[in-house]
């Protein structure tokens, strides 16, 4: 079986890997200079983009409040807008290029252009981004002071741990002394571009956060990391509604990192027999334990109503809830199974594809709603809900393709 496996994931390889050659041959190659502004030094924002007519609602959001902090705007889109001019506002630099290669190929031609044009060598950072993000209106101007003012020489707004250990992609901060290193240059200029998944995931975004390593000598870590959550979970009240706003199904997402956040709790001795000892107390419910489900009661009220500093053994069971939240936090990619957790702990920026991975259901909307305003709420709603779970929805060799991560 084991063979069978491996065989098929080659397979799969074999094909995506032709048809990347095929695209990249039959594709015509360009970039297209729209439009420029000359860079007098500062901070600079590479985003990568994939929209056509005009740019999405919460981009425009985004990308005008760096305006507003004097930020240079470098922007590279693989469609084409109907009036390029008229973001000219809040953007300095605005690329158009072929659609060959996804958002990696969309940060070499930016950095290029970088390169070029000596942008690298009078900037004090560069935050590179995507939109594969929705950027929330609610803490944003904080989220991009947050990524601009860390002294780290290089770090990302969230981690993976699916893999090996890196950064997401989707939003980079780069220290300008970074930047005009010469592995950071090089890593750009020898990236070969292709439309193989996978391969994008290995030498693009690992091997960015591998080059990062190398030149600042450390980890690369997040700014939106275990260490904030650590300090956010001292307080109770944000300890009770973290717990709220875990997941209490169980998903089968495509990194197969499924979890049922009781399962998780419960999973401790400690907190099992705590529970057992004084839930029908505090919660005035008779149980029947040789029936009960303990993914039946909603285990955040009983955090929210034991005084557990009172009770034997309570300090040691609330720290070992605590570590248990922190254990949840750093199980595969954190911005898709920590969604709104994320948001708790003040990342405004939202991935699209959760429910296309498998990684939240639509019931999930619901939790990220009480974080969004009005507008955002309506405009992410529908992004959010416009593609199914790959693995439903999809069939035959798409469906396959799914399951091993190539679309």
């Amino acid at each position: 079986m084991l063979h069978f496996l491996i065989n098929k994931n080659t397979l799969l390889n074999i094909i995506y890997s032709v048809r990347s050659v095929v695209d990249g041959i039959r594709c015509p190659r360009f970039t297209k200079i729209i439009f420029r502004q000359w860079f007098c030094g500062g901070r600079v924002v590479l985003i990568a983009l994939y929209e056509k007519k005009d740019l999405r609602y919460d981009v425009v959001n985004f990308l005008r409040i760096c305006k507003q902090k004097g930020i240079f705007v470098v922007g590279v889109n693989t469609q084409r807008l109907s009036d390029p001019e008229r973001y000219s506002d809040i953007i300095d630099v605005y690329i158009e290029r072929d659609n060959f290669g996804r958002d990696f190929g969309s940060y070499q031609d930016g950095f290029r252009y970088i390169f070029n044009n000596d942008i690298h060598e009078k900037s004090d950072r560069i935050l590179m981004v995507n939109d594969s993000v929705y950027y929330s209106s609610t803490n944003l101007s904080d989220f991009i002071d947050t990524m601009f003012s860390t002294d780290k020489d290089a770090s990302g707004a969230t981690e993976n741990f699916e893999i090996s250990h890196h950064i997401g992609s989707f939003c980079v901060s780069i220290a300008g002394k970074v930047a005009r290193d010469q592995r950071f240059v090089d890593f750009w200029e020898k990236y070969k571009k292709n439309n193989v998944r996978p391969r994008i995931i290995k030498n693009g975004e690992m091997g960015l956060t591998n080059t990062l390593k190398k030149i600042s000598g450390t980890e690369v870590v997040a700014e939106y990391s275990y260490t904030m959550l650590d300090k956010k979970l001292k307080d109770r009240d944000f300890l009770v509604e973290y717990i709220k706003s875990l997941r209490w199904g169980t998903l089968q997402g495509f990194g197969k990192i499924a979890f049922s956040s009781n399962d998780v709790f419960f999973s401790s001795r400690l907190i099992r027999d705590f529970f057992k000892k004084h839930y029908e107390e505090i919660s005035g419910v008779e149980i029947e334990w040789e029936k009960f489900n303990y993914n039946d009661i909603d285990f955040f009220k009983f955090v929210k109503s034991c005084n557990f500093e009172s009770l034997p053994f309570g300090t040691e069971v609330l720290n070992n809830i605590k570590s248990k939240c922190l254990e949840v936090f750093l199980e595969g990619s954190q911005i898709h199974l920590n969604c709104v957790s994320m948001i708790m702990i003040g990342l405004p920026i939202i991935k699209l594809d959760l429910i296309y991975r498998g990684m939240a259901g639509r019931g999930d909307l619901l939790r990220i709603k009480e974080h969004l305003n009005e507008k955002d709420y309506e405009v992410f709603s529908e992004l959010f809900s416009s593609r199914d779970y790959g693995e439903k929805t999809l069939r035959g060799f798409k469906k396959i393709s799914f399951v091993y991560g190539y679309i």
